[in-house]
């Protein structure tokens, strides 16, 4: 395998910068940060010249780290774009995560279902605050956890509405976790009772389903015979 390409990044505290050991022009008496954010332009230069993301290696007076920057000037912390190269479904927990959600799964195991969800949604919030996007994998994982935890606590409603916002996250990233979350969302939802909830909650299943195509024909079959009993049971 090709050993990724690192691009080392110099900063000291009087205002200078060095990109792969050139210095990068800066005014005199820049800061830091002007020298930093000179230094980033050149790291994109080169990430959109080469039409790729650049790893970074950066050392200055705040201490070492890594970074990839991408050609259209996003930062990502490298730790966590490791973690989604060699994980890109989330199917493990980020190494940050996993003590919240171990006890999230304490709670849920000793039949404390308002603190499990409680729990959930605070790490929902903080996925939402890393990663700035609903659909990012990590923040999808999470979103499952909370709909079990609320499943496990009594609300399905609650459950199968976060079960099809997962499916719907997977199913854009074109994953194949989308079948799973949908079935989930199909299981939860049969354990909804009250006919108006199930029918309205039913009929976004039904898109959720269709964007399964074939694989998902004979669930979708099952969903419209059930949506029918329903409305035939509310008119009658």
């Amino acid at each position: 395998m090709t050993a990724r390409p690192i691009t080392t990044v110099t900063l000291t505290a009087d205002g200078r910068g060095w990109v792969d050991d050139a210095e990068v022009p800066v005014p005199p008496g820049s800061t830091l940060e002007q020298a930093r954010v000179a230094v980033l332009q050149v790291v994109t230069g080169i990430a959109e010249y080469e039409q790729r993301s650049v790893w970074v290696r950066a050392t200055g007076p705040d201490g070492r780290y890594e970074v990839v920057v991408h050609p259209d000037g996003r930062i990502d912390d490298a730790r966590t774009s490791r973690e989604m190269t060699e994980n890109p479904d989330a199917q493990r927990a980020p190494e940050a995560y996993r003590e919240q959600m171990a006890a999230i799964a304490t709670a849920a195991a000793t039949g404390q279902h308002p603190i499990a969800a409680h729990l959930a949604q605070q790490l929902l919030d903080q996925a939402m605050q890393d990663y700035k996007e609903d659909g990012h994998p990590y923040v999808l994982r999470v979103q499952e956890l909370r709909a079990h935890t609320l499943l496990e606590g009594g609300n399905a409603a609650e459950a199968v509405e976060a079960y099809l916002a997962v499916a719907r996250g997977w199913a854009q990233r074109g994953s194949a976790s989308y079948w799973g979350a949908a079935q989930r969302a199909y299981a939860c939802w049969h354990r909804i009772s009250e006919p108006a909830q199930a029918i309205w909650l039913g009929d976004q299943l039904v898109g959720v389903l269709r964007i399964g195509g074939e694989d998902a024909s004979a669930t979708l079959r099952q969903v419209l015979r059930r949506l029918d009993e329903l409305r035939t049971g509310l008119v009658g």
